[in-house]
């Protein structure tokens, strides 16, 4: 992921509505969004070449999704990869924070990442950065995370929150529909707007707006992550790479208990 716009417990039919953009190579191989064999339990997109994935859930309601940080500084030999984060926290019998101090200790290991990790059932998020082994509770709120740090003022990040505002109701009524379309919002900000992350003027622009459009490289899709009151978990992903059928793949489920996970 590149771009993660959420509102956690602010809403009491909506626990979580969270909205995603991935970033990436669009020549990468990936698996679209569906529900795994091995290891089952999970829902989500796949990395096909490294493994892992960018956003899931499981059945017992544990949600994960990463971004990498744009300034990687020192990158270790040989870096995990960051997508098996993922997998890590979704297939783990540990609590979320005795998973996440095990984190702590191998953060070296990976390349620059944040990470967002949370539990439906016991209302629990937090968020974790592991260049500056930043961990953090995330309380009621709405949050914007792209590749600098949670809530880091970069133009897409504080539109995205804009629009993730306008499309969450008054009365915290809640459609796919507005959600991915502020995903598609390819809006481009004045260049005095722009971070300087070290990559250059003409790079800066072209990963500005929320959904980014190079030749090469873009946002291959766009993902919704739903919690309702009554239990409910409603995932959906629509297709952005060019040149290919915008389809849309949506997955619901009820949280189960972890001795009746398939």
């Amino acid at each position: 992921m590149c771009l993660i716009l959420f509102s956690w417990q602010q809403y009491p039919d909506y626990p979580l509505v969270l909205a995603a953009n991935r970033d990436e190579l669009y020549e990468r191989p990936t698996a679209v969004l569906d529900r795994w064999q091995d290891p089952r339990g999970i829902v989500g997109g796949r990395d096909l070449q490294a493994g892992g994935s960018w956003l899931a859930a499981n059945q017992r309601g544990r949600f994960a999704a990463v971004t990498n940080v744009r300034d990687q500084g020192t990158m270790p030999d040989n870096p995990r990869s960051r997508g098996s984060l993922i997998t890590d926290f979704l297939t783990t019998d540990l609590a979320l924070d005795d998973w996440l101090a095990k984190l702590q200790r191998t953060r070296g290991q990976y390349s620059g990442y944040n990470l967002l990790a949370g539990e439906i059932a016991s209302a629990q998020l937090r968020y974790y950065n592991n260049q500056k082994d930043s961990l953090r509770t995330l309380g009621p709120g709405l949050f914007g995370l792209s590749n600098g740090e949670l809530d880091e003022p970069w133009p897409k990040v504080n539109r995205g929150k804009q629009l993730l505002e306008h499309a969450i109701r008054t009365d915290g009524e809640v459609k796919i529909s507005d959600l991915l379309s502020l995903l598609a919002d390819d809006r481009l900000p004045e260049d005095s707007a722009l971070p300087d992350t070290g990559v250059g003027l003409e790079l800066e622009r072209l990963l500005a707006p929320i959904r980014i459009r190079g030749d090469r490289y873009g946002t291959c899709s766009s993902s919704v992550l739903v919690a309702s009151n009554n239990g409910q978990l409603n995932l959906h992903e629509q297709n952005r790479r060019p040149g290919s059928p915008s389809t849309l793949i949506s997955h619901s489920w009820s949280l189960v208990t972890a001795d009746k996970t398939e």
